[in-house]
This record gives C-alpha cells, structure tokens and sequence, in this order.
C-alpha cells in the first residue's frame, strides 16, 4: 500500500492530506470536499502558520481503518510544535487512533507553560491527555506515541487525591481547569463509553512551505 500526503493550495490557504493509495470515501474528491469542510467549520486559518523552523498547517485530515476521512483543525504553535483538536468527544482509544491518521501523537503536557496555553485553548473543557498505564498496582504512566514515562518528563498536576487507581486496568488521564468540575489531572478508564472527551493532537512543524507561483494549485506528493 502506497502512504503520503498531499499538499493542496485552495482559496490561498495550504491544507495538508494524508492518503492510502488516493482511495477517498464513496470516492469523493478531495478539494470539493475540503472546501465543504472548511465552509461548514468557518475556518480563518492561513494557509500556513510560522512555528519553529518551519509552519503548522490550518487543518490536518487522514483516513481511519473503515474509509472515513477526519480533519483536525489548528489550535496554535506551542514552544515549536503544532497542536490540533477536533470539536467532539471521543473515547481515548479513538481519540490516540484520530491523532496517528495524522502523523501526530496525543497531548503530552510536560512543564507548566504548556499546561498553560492548553487551558487557555480548552476553556472549560474536559479534555484527554496522552498519559496512560495499562496497570492499576504500582502503574507506569506513559505518554502515548512516546517511550516517555512521567517520571522523564517530571512534571505533574494531579487534582487532590490523584492519581486513583482503583478502577482497574487500562486508566488514562483526563484534565481542565473548570471551576465546575474536578480541576487538573484525574484518572479515567480509557475504555468507557461513558468517558468521551475532547482530546488535542500534537507533532513537529512541516518543512519551509515552497511558496513559488507556478506551483500554487497543484498537489506536491510526499512518500513516508
């Protein structure tokens, strides 16, 4: 099977698409359908965003394992890295699937700046973390899509009485900083349909966009 990514230039704006073989649902194409998504959303993205040495992309879009296409939307460039979240809730499972179709990992909040700028992208939002552990005695907590366990990264922000693991296996980490709700850090099973939150994506700026004219409009294939 044939991995890339499309970059497409539409209305002034570039917009980046990953794609398995240019097998688009019920065969779609792609522009007509990004045009729709970005009129629905209301987009105002540039078509690309300095961060670090390179930019993030206004929206990210990738395929899941049944054909349907999901985009992730720009929320802003966090110390050189871009972050992306899409407006519903998902369980973490499913949350961890739509950040991978994006070449892209779930939040990992490792010192306090980022902690930050994250509540200030949510509000009152409940959302997931990328912290996780597959055991309730003596847990490991790591960040998904990394070799990362808490412990490196040393930096934490649990709620009171946090982290509670007597809820089994298989406990991912939720977070916010609304008045109404438990603030902070708090253990949830990753599984439970009755856990959906909204969740970020997060992954290293794109190269320096190649932004001569005679190469406006047209799709630039990357091979992975």
């Amino acid at each position: 099977m044939t991995h890339g990514i499309y970059l497409f230039d539409i209305g002034r704006r570039i917009y980046q698409v990953f794609f398995d073989d240019y097998n688009y649902y019920k065969e779609i194409p792609l522009v007509p359908y990004l045009q729709d998504v970005l009129c629905k959303m209301n987009v105002p993205a540039p078509k690309q965003v300095p961060c670090g040495n390179g930019f993030c992309e206004s929206i990210l879009c990738g395929h899941l394992s049944n054909g349907y296409l999901r985009c992730q939307y720009l929320a802003g460039c966090i110390l050189d890295q871009c972050y992306y979240w899409r407006h519903s809730s998902r369980k973490w499972s499913v949350g961890v699937t739509y950040c991978e179709i994006i070449n892209s990992t779930m939040l990992m909040i490792y010192n306090e700046t980022i902690q930050e700028e994250i509540y200030k992208i949510f509000g009152d939002f409940e959302y997931w973390t990328g912290l996780w552990s597959n055991l309730y005695a003596n847990p490991v907590w790591t960040w998904s899509g990394t070799n990362l366990t808490l412990v490196e990264t040393n930096y934490t922000n649990w709620s009171d009485g946090q982290p509670d693991t007597d809820n089994g296996n298989n406990l991912c980490i939720s977070d916010t900083n609304s008045s109404e709700l438990t603030q902070h850090w708090k253990v949830l099973p990753c599984t439970n349909a009755e856990t959906q939150r909204v969740f970020m994506c997060t992954r290293a700026p794109s190269l320096p966009y190649d932004s001569k004219p005679e190469k406006h409009g047209k799709p630039l294939v990357f091979i992975l």
